[in-house]
């Protein structure tokens, strides 16, 4: 459908023949001519904006053709955004069909995911987009230990919604004190008693955790802090 937009009738018939000779001559630069192996390892390569090697890559890898490169490698991890989403809800019609519906559907996923997506390898930039707070984020990488091994990583900005409750003091210290009976009068250590199990509406377990040590266990806490991947 890309193709067909880019040689179809959107252009004068001069453009057309620019647009098509470009976009044939990166097609086979980046996978017909290239001497490097078809395969999970050539697309994660390109990803990372490494374009593969072959006697007319010098063209596209001069500093004269950056901005030309820069979008072939956009270009492609938006390709590869979009074909790993369809071939994960088994919906690959619409890059496979050659019509006018799927290729409003592609054109579509294509400014969707130019503007909602930040598609890149994880260096200081991908870093930058998770401090700012960026919805969404896509990168594929190779497994370090298993070269083999390809991965790819999906960050989703959401609203998490948990629940806040306020217990009764009283039932509280009445669970504290049936523990100081079990322990220290019926010797019963067992981490896993039914005493600690039951009334799971009453967070006994988390109540029994959180009392005085030896009873409870050591509470450790530390301010809060931001993780990042």
């Amino acid at each position: 459908a890309w193709y067909r937009f880019i040689t179809g009738d959107n252009f004068s018939p001069l453009d057309m023949v620019v647009f098509r000779k470009i976009v044939l001559t990166i097609y086979a630069i980046v996978e017909t001519l290239t001497y490097s192996k078809k395969g999970p390892e050539h697309i994660c390569k390109m990803f990372h904006g490494k374009i593969p090697f072959s006697m007319s890559s010098d063209w596209l890898t001069s500093k004269q053709q950056e901005p030309l490169r820069n979008l072939t490698i956009e270009s492609y991890r938006i390709a590869v955004k979009l074909i790993y989403d369809a071939t994960a809800m088994a919906d690959t019609d619409p890059f496979t069909k050659d019509d006018s519906e799927s290729f409003s559907t592609v054109m579509e996923s294509i400014r969707e995911c130019q503007q909602t997506w930040i598609l890149r390898t994880k260096d200081a930039e991908w870093h930058a987009k998770l401090k700012e707070g960026y919805p969404q984020l896509f990168t594929i990488e190779q497994d370090e230990e298993y070269t083999s091994k390809f991965l790819s990583q999906t960050v989703q900005k959401q609203l998490l919604r948990f629940f806040i409750c306020e217990m009764n003091p009283a039932v509280i210290t009445s669970i504290w004190s049936s523990l100081n009976l079990e322990l220290l009068y019926f010797a019963n250590d067992d981490d896993e008693r039914y005493s600690i199990q039951a009334h799971p509406w009453l967070l006994r377990n988390l109540i029994v955790q959180v009392s005085e040590p030896p009873f409870g266990y050591p509470i450790f806490s530390s301010k809060p802090f931001v993780i990042w991947s």
